[in-house]
């Protein structure tokens, strides 16, 4: 059995990294017996997309223990699921946008890629989507590319306003 580790969303979220990720850890829950830990981890991982310097954004449930050095790391939301009092489980996306906006801040990204885990995701996945997407807009980003990609999913490309395509002034 797991409990909640925060009753609301942090004020601030410390950015690491890079090596080569940055990555925000925010503690979700905790085991009765205070032996594993519950995060959502907010990625930033660089790459190249098309030929332009990129950052794919993604965040996972990380389920760690103390008693080991693996951690059990997942992004499908039913498994996630077991892991995750009830209380929490309406502050995760929100630690997710407010991850993202302390990511952004300290990468200083042109361009942020993202895709869904799945070729046909319900709409519920949709949604988180979009949530991510409305906070990047926030943030100082457009849509500049969406579609489908060679395995079925569906992706976004998102640049700082006023670049003109891919990190190109």
């Amino acid at each position: 059995m797991f409990f909640p580790a925060l009753e609301q969303i942090p004020n601030e979220f410390e950015v690491e990294g890079p090596d080569p990720n940055y990555w925000v850890l925010t503690l979700l829950a905790v085991s009765e017996d205070e032996v594993r830990d519950v995060s959502v981890r907010t990625l930033l991982m660089p790459f190249t997309h098309e030929g332009y310097a990129a950052y794919e954004l993604k965040f996972e449930i990380v389920i760690a223990s103390d008693e080991a050095d693996e951690a059990f790391v997942t992004q499908d939301r039913f498994m996630a699921r077991g892991y995750l009092p009830d209380q929490v489980i309406p502050l995760v996306m929100p630690c997710v946008c407010g991850a993202i906006g302390s990511l952004v801040e300290a990468v200083q990204p042109d361009v942020i890629y993202r895709v869904t885990k799945a070729t046909q995701p319900p709409g519920k996945a949709l949604g988180k989507h979009q949530m991510i997407t409305e906070r990047l807009v926030e943030l100082g980003f457009q849509v500049q590319d969406s579609g489908t990609d060679e395995f079925g999913r569906q992706f976004w490309v998102m640049t700082q306003v006023g670049e003109d395509g891919y990190g190109q002034d």
